[in-house]
């Protein structure tokens, strides 16, 4: 924990903060869902209908309005909110009708201190328990996160809406504390629970996820575990620095790299990568065919999948990445060659001594045993989130 000058302690450095932009009126569009600005004249409609679906008025016990009883009811409520920009009202739109099926809405936004909460959220029995209810929180929180660079995303409710409390856990928030007699709506007291997740909360989180992969056995019976940071063209949002993902991977003898889709920086090293640590682990226990190795018109890059030694990312040799594929296609389905024994191979014996390293657009296969760490360079500087 950092210290002032006078050795008091003092919470983290934010170096760069700005304030943030508000909230667009604009759609996120998932596989199951959209997120739409709300319309009450193309959605009032749609929403009512949904909303008789819940017969006894459940949904509302713990909104501040009641049921409306007729659509115009509704509409003039719809219009009302709408208008606002704090909160924020959207739409959830089922993609496979088309029909809205849901609300919710970004609310208390502040941008100076990076701050939104989700809330208002009505989901009528076509949205609950489908996947389009998950996909619609998570549009939302990426907007948050990813879109707009917020710090810290809350979600707060009556301490007796066990429901609501229960999907803030599964979603991923933490719980805060109850802040009593919060509110007084519908005439009664609401104890607030308070709920958050911050913009680097899925690193701290790591540990549950590989926890995770270890009680379904995967760790266990060989799978590499590579930590890849993305997004690394958005470096003005960064959350958890490169050497903060580095030194997870080392601790936890993963493999690391930073990549980003949008400017195609360690795309191709990530799945090399991947292949790289599937055959490493192959080499150990599957034939392999001495005559690759061995064979003068074998590439040296495929010769050093089978002892080893340095493989350059980018051969740029005509050839050399096809006859890589086809050695680790034949290692990784565990197939010897035509009239080959099933015994190790010279290529097995002298894999079991390489060690693992980086250079350079550079990686040395580790052959000692899954989970000995690569750490490629990036190609720039980036985020890891």
């Amino acid at each position: 924990m950092p210290r002032n000058h006078l050795d008091q302690p003092i919470g983290d450095a934010v170096p760069g903060w700005t304030a943030r932009a508000r909230p667009p009126r604009t759609p996120m569009t998932g596989r199951f869902c959209a997120v739409v600005p709300l319309e009450p004249e193309r959605h009032a409609a749609e929403l009512h209908e949904a909303n008789r679906l819940d017969a006894s008025g459940a949904n509302f016990t713990y909104l501040f309005t009641e049921p409306f009883a007729t659509l115009d009811d509704y509409r003039r409520w719809l219009d009302g909110v709408a208008r606002s920009d704090d909160p924020l009202f959207h739409a959830v739109i089922d993609r496979a009708t088309g029909c809205a099926v849901g609300l919710a809405s970004f609310m208390r936004v502040d941008p100076t201190m990076g701050v939104i909460e989700v809330g208002n959220i009505n989901y009528s029995p076509r949205l609950q328990r489908r996947a389009a209810s998950t996909e619609a929180m998570y549009l939302m929180m990426r907007r948050v996160f990813d879109e707009l660079g917020y710090r810290r995303y809350e979600w707060k409710c009556d301490r007796l809406n066990a429901p609501s409390r229960a999907t803030a856990e599964r979603l991923g928030f933490t719980f805060e504390g109850i802040f009593r007699q919060a509110i007084v709506y519908k005439g009664r007291n609401r104890d607030t629970a308070w709920y958050s997740i911050t913009d680097a909360e899925t690193f701290r989180d790591l540990d549950s996820w590989v926890e995770e992969i270890k009680h379904h056995g995967a760790y266990s019976d060989g799978a590499p575990v590579i930590l890849v940071g993305n997004k690394s063209d958005r470096a003005h949002l960064r959350a958890v620095t490169t050497e903060q993902g580095v030194e997870y991977a080392r601790a936890h003898e993963f493999s690391f790299l930073e990549t980003s889709a949008l400017d195609n920086t360690n795309v191709d090293e990530a799945f090399v990568l991947v292949l790289q640590s599937a055959l490493t682990e192959q080499l150990l226990t599957q034939p392999f065919d001495d005559d690759d190795l061995d064979n003068e018109d074998t590439p040296n890059a495929a010769k050093a999948l089978g002892c080893g030694a340095s493989i350059p990312l980018h051969t740029g040799k005509p050839g050399e990445a096809d006859a890589v594929r086809r050695i680790a296609a034949r290692a990784l389905a565990g197939t010897p060659a035509a009239g080959k024994s099933a015994s190790p191979s010279k290529g097995q014996r002298r894999a079991g001594g390489a060690a693992a390293s980086a250079g350079e657009n550079i990686v040395k296969v580790s052959s000692a045993t899954r989970g000995t760490p690569l750490y490629p360079p990036p190609k720039k500087a980036g985020c890891c989130t």
